[in-house]
């Protein structure tokens, strides 16, 4: 299992999972500065905000119902 720093630009290793949740989402590999603007416009600032945004949940929910009526 990989260190939840693995999954952060350089400069963020050694932070306590407190820390990393009030990073903003930029500090994500992968999220460059127009994704972290868009995620900023639904209100998604932190990675913590992103972990609890109410968009994100819709959007698992949507998959895995989609996967489970694929399923039938």
């Amino acid at each position: 299992m990989s260190a939840i720093t693995d999954h952060l630009r350089a400069g963020f290793t050694g932070l306590s999972r407190h820390e990393v949740l009030q990073l903003p989402v930029g500090s994500l590999l992968g999220v460059e500065s127009n994704a972290a603007q868009a995620l900023a416009r639904v209100g998604v600032e932190s990675i913590y905000d992103l972990g609890t945004s109410w968009l994100f949940a819709n959007a698992a929910a949507a998959i895995r119902e989609e996967a489970a009526l694929a399923g039938r």
